[in-house]
């Protein structure tokens, strides 16, 4: 899964945005009149985080990251600001904007306030975990990732960023890499009632390379199988297609790449 991208949902939402989100004249009209009617800063805060929840929701990502900015200046020990504040850094680090580099430090920072607020934040450690990961850092990435899979262990997408960074060092975290696989395999299967389909092409696709890496070449021809069939169809439907296009023009049609294991795009 896609595990540094978030849709700034989540369980930590506010009741009055749930409320208002579909009028957002009112959203809007309430924050700013809350802001104006007190010099108390948290309160101000408040505002501001509502009014870059707005914009969060649609998508307006550079309004929000200065409101939740505001907000965070204006009362530093807001973890859900600064949670937030991280959301939309990390959304600017993967635009490949210029500031790319400095939004992902800046993100960094934001997570590292949540984190010393919250230090069991499942959300903060899972995007930080993310982060030092896409930065090539997996033995950074590990303790936070590993931390959050302990807190949510149902969570198929933390086990699938552990099982990431476990594969990203190589050799030494292959097998933990495909223990994290087989966790998330059995929950994502468990949550959707069994169906095949539910489990990512990219996810069998690892696996079938870890297995091909470790000499197990019956395991790991399963797993190129359901990989080629998550994106092609049948097994059938798979082979057929595997046999009549070249390998570019396979990965055209089934691409079975993810950004965050370059080391698995080069054929062999």
């Amino acid at each position: 899964a896609d595990a540094a991208r978030d849709d700034g949902g989540g369980e930590h939402e506010t009741e009055t945005l749930d409320v208002y989100a579909k009028d957002r004249k009112k959203v809007n009209e309430r924050a700013s009149h809350a802001f104006h009617a007190t010099s108390v800063d948290a309160i101000r805060a408040e505002s501001y985080f509502l009014l870059g929840r707005l914009e969060h929701t649609r998508a307006r990502n550079q309004e929000a990251l200065r409101y939740y900015a505001e907000a965070c200046r204006l009362w530093p020990g807001f973890a859900l600001a600064q949670l937030r504040l991280a959301q939309m850094y990390v959304a600017d680090s993967q635009s490949g904007s210029a500031s790319s580099s400095t939004s992902s430090d800046a993100a960094v920072a934001a997570l590292r306030k949540v984190l010393e607020l919250l230090p069991d934040n499942v959300d903060a450690l899972h995007m930080i975990g993310v982060i030092f990961l896409d930065e090539g850092k997996p033995e950074e990435a590990l303790k936070p990732l590993e931390k959050a899979t302990a807190h949510a262990p149902n969570n198929a997408r933390l086990h699938i960023a552990y099982a990431q960074a476990q594969q990203a060092r190589g050799k030494a975290g292959y097998a933990k890499a495909l223990d994290a696989y087989a966790r998330a395999t059995k929950l994502t299967l468990a949550q959707h009632g069994g169906d095949a389909r539910s489990v990512p092409a990219f996810l069998w696709n690892n696996v079938a390379v870890l297995r091909h890496e470790m000499a197990e070449l019956p395991e790991a021809s399963v797993a190129y199988e359901r990989a080629l069939e998550c994106r092609l169809g049948s097994a059938a439907d798979a082979a057929a297609a595997a046999a009549s296009l070249p390998p570019a023009a396979l990965l055209r049609s089934a691409p079975l790449k993810h950004e965050r294991n370059r080391f698995f795009w080069e054929w062999r």
